[in-house]
């Protein structure tokens, strides 16, 4: 017979077996096994694994799915590419691996015994269930050593299953109930009691850990101190000079450091933490460099001298904050010191700063915290985690809110829908779409009753309820009904209210000391803060000035205004210009831009080009820019056709413009990118602090 037409009846097999003609099917495949063991043995072990036929057998498909898979295997690949026009490919293998492997789980699943598991065993040693048949086996194995209750028995369970997860409960089965003994007591005597009598017991660090729980129960330095002193052979003592030192530097400024120097000079890490508080001092910035080995940026940082203090080895560094700086390997996130040693290994998916010495850190989607060294201090159940402050940090769970101490138990339950920090000693609160205040305590102080709060300002707070808003004192007071439409923030001890489209002020007393005279409008919300005495308001569709006595500064006939800064006021009439205070112009009102005086200069736009005008009205720098920011510390990043320099007070380009990108880092530093090239300048040295390797500028 020619190959095509053994090829023929082979398709008229798998044909037979696509519209369950198992009889034809199998007749073909049974006949053909020889000449085409891996398409035969294939098809008879889906045949023999389909329980809808007189043909199922699970063991005999699974001895033909082991030939053809090992047949298979050894094939090369134009073999195998033959066989996809039966539907034989890897996918499809698999497939019916895990078929069988499925159907003979369930068969010995409902009847579980310790021969037929451990035959499952042997004979699916690959399969996804072989895990589960091995911890079912160990559990009825275990069951029948508990049963026949003699060391015999015990023991030929740890001869025959010294992987089965029983195993150290069988050892310390005894050894519990000996310890449980003097647990009992749970007082630290008797716990050195057992120390002192079974020094050979597994349960000696549980022994050790309870009087450590005890000792410092309230987690206070003098607890910790106590136990170091008078523990000093118990294994937690490193971790309690651990906490001790968090307590002890809690606001990581020179009088904790020095305090914590000249109290503990015999803390074991004493030398770490005068070379952490010197390094503390330091300005370190993230420098970047190619790493060759594996084609990459890698990050690190430099000092203040532009040297390298910590070398680019992280896929990813991030700011310092309380002495730590996360940084970033291999996809996960950890923590490095000032001296470059990690603290915490790169093994979680986010990190956050550290705060009061804790940081909420991410792992397979839920939260915790650590501590500096790297320590898990809470169960990672959390959905939402907030950083600490004041000792009390934010937390989530099942879509729930509530707070968490340090001992990280929770001080108020998950009850609400969001929640808010603690400012002053209240936090703002929402369940079911009301807002209130809760004490520490977890005492609703302020009924949740309100549509929107804001936080308490020096004893105030604006709320409103059905569309209006007042304001309310720690009491929950009115000390302005809710009769306002609109509420300002309180500016130099007066604050913006309106009702009716019509705006006053008022003072903290809430008295209106200034007439609700004026003309609402959307941007005058942002306006209506006094500043240096003065206010922006609104009447007759024009823009005035006017004093804390209502006093008019400037008259109502601009069409718009800024705030006064610097003594000067940028104002429109149909375009820009400047005026003082006493309405004398500045600057002729001829200018599509005009922006409030920084730095002495003034902020202009002209034919679509911005320019700086001084404070004596002078054009200081001419219209040319594309675009330009205020001056800051004598300087201005300007653009030009899409790039950016760096322009001094005096007009003088001190960085020309030909970069990508110009960022402030503080007054003395500046960060560049040119053709994805990194430098930092020093402005007021005119030079640059470093420059990463290949930049041309």
């Amino acid at each position: 017979m020619s190959g095509v037409t053994q090829g023929q009846n082979l398709k008229k097999a798998f044909e037979a077996l696509e519209i369950y003609n198992y009889f034809k099917a199998k007749e073909i495949f049974e006949k053909k096994l020889k000449k085409h063991p891996i398409p035969c043995s294939f098809g008879l072990s889906s045949i023999y694994s389909t329980n809808d036929n007189p043909f199922f057998n699970i063991d005999i498909a699974h001895a033909f799915f082991v030939n053809m898979e090992k047949s298979y295997d050894s094939m090369d690949s134009k073999y195998k590419i033959a066989v996809v026009k039966y539907g034989i490919d890897t996918i499809e293998i698999h497939k019916l691996k895990l078929k069988i492997d499925s159907v003979k789980f369930y068969q010995i699943s409902l009847n579980p015994n310790i021969e037929t598991l451990e035959s499952y065993i042997h004979v699916y040693p690959d399969s996804r269930y072989t895990k589960q048949c091995i911890r079912i086996r160990d559990e009825l194995a275990f069951k029948q050593s508990l049963t026949q209750n003699n060391i015999e028995s015990l023991k030929e369970f740890l001869q025959k299953y010294p992987n089965a997860k029983q195993v150290a409960e069988v050892e310390e089965l005894y050894d519990k109930y000996l310890f449980q003994r003097y647990a009992n007591n749970n007082s630290i005597a008797s716990y050195d009691t057992f120390i002192s009598r079974h020094p050979e017991s597994a349960y000696i660090r549980q022994a050790q850990d309870s009087i450590f729980y005890i000792a410092t129960a309230d987690k206070s330095i003098s607890s910790f101190e106590t136990f170091i002193r008078q523990q000093k052979s118990n294994p937690n003592v490193a971790y309690a000079w651990e906490q001790l030192y968090l307590l002890a530097i809690y606001d990581m400024d020179d009088k904790a450091f020095n305090s914590f120097i000249s109290n503990y000079p015999d803390y074991p890490r004493l030398e770490s933490v005068i070379k952490e508080y010197l390094l503390l001092e330091l300005e370190y910035y993230q420098y970047r460099e190619f790493n060759q080995t594996d084609s990459s940026l890698k990050w690190g940082f430099i000092d203040h001298h532009g040297q390298i203090a910590i070398a680019a080895n992280y896929e990813w560094v991030g700011d310092f904050h309380e002495g730590l700086a996360e940084v970033g390997l291999n996809g996960k996130s950890g923590f490095i010191k000032k001296n470059g040693e990690q603290t915490v290994a790169c093994i979680y998916d986010e990190v956050y700063p550290f705060s009061e010495g804790y940081a909420v850190v991410e792992r397979n989607g839920k939260l915790g915290f650590i501590n500096k060294y790297g320590k898990e201090l809470s169960d990672f159940n959390y959905d939402d985690l907030g950083s600490f402050k004041t000792g009390i940090a934010i937390a989530s769970q099942e879509s729930k809110y509530g707070y968490l101490n340090t001992a990280f138990d929770y001080i108020i339950p998950c009850v609400y829908d969001d929640a808010y920090p603690f400012i002053n000693g209240l936090a703002k609160v929402i369940k079911e779409d009301k807002y209130g205040f809760i004490n520490v305590k977890g005492e609703e102080v302020i009924p949740l009753e309100y549509d929107f709060v804001e936080d308490f300002h020096q004893g105030l707070a604006v709320v409103k309820k059905d569309e209006y808003f007042g304001l309310i004192d720690s009491t929950n007071r009115l000390v302005l009904d809710l009769s306002y439409e609109s509420i300002g923030d309180e500016c130099e001890g007066l604050r913006m209210v309106m009702k009716n489209n019509k705006y006053g002020f008022i003072d903290h007393q809430a008295n209106i000391v200034i007439p609700m005279l004026y003309q609402y409008k959307p941007d005058v919300f942002v306006k209506s803060c006094f500043s240096n005495g003065v206010c922006v308001v609104r009447k007759n569709d024009k823009y005035g000035i006017i004093n804390a006595k209502d006093q008019l500064v400037l008259p109502f006939k601009f069409t718009n205004l800024s705030n006064m800064s610097q003594g000067i006021i940028a104002a429109k009439y149909s375009n820009w210009g400047y005026v003082n205070q006493d309405n004398k112009t500045i600057y002729k009102f001829i200018l599509q831009e005009a922006h409030p005086f920084s730095d002495g200069m003034g902020r202009v736009k002209r034919n679509n080009k911005y320019g700086f005008v001084n404070k004596e009205g002078r054009l200081q720098i001419d219209f040319q820019y594309d675009n330009a920011t205020d001056f800051k510390n004598g300087y201005s990043i300007v653009k030009q056709n899409g790039l950016s320099g760096l322009l001094f007070i005096s007009d003088v380009i001190i960085l020309p413009i030909e970069f990508n990108e110009i960022e402030y880092i503080n007054k003395s530093l500046i960060k560049v990118m040119k053709n994805n090239k990194m430098g930092y300048y020093q402005p007021q040295k005119r030079t640059f602090l470093w420059k990463e390797e290949g930049a041309e500028f």
